[in-house]
């Protein structure tokens, strides 16, 4: 026997139980579990009961004006969960610049990661190996005592200018 339910529900069944789970419909569609592909809804389940699924939570953090080579930490949490996806960009298309994060999973820092150093406003996301201007979708990178994210530019941002980072991460909730 499978160990995970497959089925196809409609994008309003969709709403209806993320409503009836108390829980933001746009939230629920950007879980692993679930697949918009073309008006309808691809559900993949765990048939077990899984006592420790991270949840689904939203990264969307922003330092103005930025200081040179100063590390910002973004994402501090402690205990288990895991790492979803991960993005950084800035606001400032003009400045040759590079950005970069450091992911410290389980008090052993992960790597840095930089992008090219270069101007743009790109996007430059964490593919679980590098910086690349190609979004590699979800990953499920989980730690199990503290994931630290931070982030820095080599070059200060001044005048509004600054330096952002998006993803998705979750945490097992205790």
């Amino acid at each position: 026997m499978s160990e995970h339910l497959e089925g196809v529900l409609s994008e309003t069944l969709l709403d209806k139980l993320a409503s009836d789970l108390g829980i933001d419909p746009k939230v629920m569609r950007e879980h692993p579990f679930f697949r918009v592909m073309k008006g309808m809804v691809l559900l993949t389940y765990p048939l077990k009961s899984y006592p420790n699924m991270p949840t689904f939570n939203k990264l969307d953090e922003t330092e103005t004006d930025p200081t040179q080579a100063t590390w910002y930490p973004i994402l501090n949490i402690y205990g288990a969960g895991a790492l979803y996806s991960l993005s950084v960009m800035t606001n400032d298309a003009a400045t040759v610049l590079k950005r970069a994060l450091r992911i410290t999973l389980d008090n052993m820092i992960n790597s840095q990661y930089n992008s090219a150093d270069e101007a743009g406003s790109d996007q430059w996301y964490y593919d679980g190996l590098t910086l690349t201007k190609t979004n590699p979708g979800l990953m499920y990178i989980p730690f199990a005592s503290r994931c630290l994210v931070e982030m820095r530019t080599d070059t200060a941002l001044v005048a509004g200018k600054y330096l952002q980072i998006l993803g998705k991460y979750g945490e097992i909730e205790t």
